[in-house]
Formats: C-alpha cells, structure tokens, sequence
C-alpha cells in the first residue's frame, strides 16, 4: 500500500504468557509496528504470532488495511504519533 514508514532500531518487549512485560530485546521495526498496542515479543504480534511479515516489518505496507494471514487482527495505536 502507498504509504511508508520509517524503520527505527528499538527495544521491543519481551513478554511472558501472561503478558507481563518481562524484558526487552532490539529489534528493527517500522514506527507503525512500534506504536502498535498487539506487538509482543521481538518480532512477533497478535495478528502474526509466528512473525511479522516483511511488508509490514519495514514499513512498506500500512496495517491499518487487511494483510493475508492477519486474521482481521490489524493496527492498533498505543496512542503515540507512528510516522
């Protein structure tokens, strides 16, 4: 999709099966995945529990709009300002 992100180096939370913040881990991510209230772990979130796919990892495709294998599970904002 025509809109693009900017790639950031950050700390991602780690976190346990309660969803307790436990850590934290570098990772490379689009603003937009890092003001997501679904990421999780690294590069892991609730709508790509196996990974993030590479589209939308770097900034390429806005998750706001359906992405295969999302399952309807889409952008949610902590808030922040994601460009």
């Amino acid at each position: 999709m025509g809109r693009h992100f900017k790639m950031i180096w950050a700390n991602a939370p780690i976190l346990d099966e309660a969803g307790k913040v436990v850590g934290d881990i570098p990772v490379h991510l689009s603003s937009q995945c890092l003001q997501c209230k679904r990421l999780r772990t690294g590069l892991v979130c609730e709508a790509f529990p196996a990974g993030i796919p590479e589209a939308i990892r770097t900034g390429n495709w806005d998750h706001s709009e359906p992405f295969d294998g999302d399952g309807g599970v889409r952008f949610k904002s902590t808030g922040g300002d994601q460009r």
